[in-house]
């Protein structure tokens, strides 16, 4: 059942051993990707060869930020991490995920191992930016309304001014002037 309820939450696992530099993904992790192990080479990769392999260039960088705080040594016990970024699936697709990452130490405090979950959110990008996207528009749109309105307002307001100095009656005049 746990692995049925990853795959309806396009969640992947795996494992870093910090000593050998070494990440441990599973079938379910590299059908994320769009791969096997058979064509990676197994269940086991570097993580330069990860990032050179699947991170999106662009992102790299914040990438190995986050994993350098997930492994700062003063981090506790039950440290957990989460990074958003892009990944190249290997038919060129590119999608956005989700990592969380948690930590392992050993009796003495030191870091041992790394382990987390990478969750496909490539929908939720997309929603999020067809939502920005239509707020720019909005946006854009109340600004042409309300300039469109203010000039048409300004119009009437210096055409009942004209009227005001060629009304001779009172009353013409009183409700013109509550107009203005």
């Amino acid at each position: 059942r746990v692995d049925e309820a990853m795959g309806l939450a396009n969640l992947v696992k795996w494992e870093y051993d910090i000593a050998t530099d070494t990440f441990t993904f599973d079938d379910r992790f590299y059908a994320l990707y769009g791969t096997t192990k058979e064509r990676e080479g197994g269940v086991r990769m570097s993580s330069e060869e990860y990032s050179r392999r699947f991170v999106y260039p662009d992102d790299r960088h914040f990438v190995a930020e986050e994993v350098g705080k997930a492994l700062n040594e003063v981090n506790p016990p039950g440290f957990l991490s989460n990074v958003e970024h892009r990944i190249i699936r290997r038919d060129g697709e590119i999608r956005h995920v989700v990592v969380r990452i948690g930590l392992i130490k050993d009796e003495k405090g030191r870091n041992l191992k790394t382990y987390g979950a990478n969750q496909d959110i490539t929908e939720r990008k997309i929603a999020e930016n067809a939502v920005i996207n239509a707020n720019k528009k909005l946006n854009l749109l109340n600004s042409v309304i309300r300039h469109n309105v203010t000039n048409h307002l300004n119009g009437l307001a210096r055409l009942m001014q004209n009227m005001r100095g060629k009304m001779k009656d009172e009353e013409s005049l009183g409700l013109i002037s509550e107009g203005i």
